[in-house]
């Protein structure tokens, strides 16, 4: 019964990879959305501020 607890002690860092993978990939997507609508500023602000929001629950 004990050699299911390092199945646990290997979740958080599973968890924190497919985190960082959600946060490159929202990154991208913004940076990719910010280059096609750079005529529009409020698109811009947009994105960056769901980048950052991502960014605060990934390390808050």
């Amino acid at each position: 019964m004990s050699r299911t607890s390092p199945s646990f002690d290997e979740a958080p860092f599973d968890l924190t990879g497919v985190v960082n993978k959600i946060t490159f990939i929202t990154r991208l997507l913004a940076l990719s959305i910010e280059s096609f609508s750079t005529s529009t500023l409020e698109a811009t602000k947009l994105k960056s501020t769901l980048v950052w929001r991502t960014f605060n629950l990934v390390v808050g």
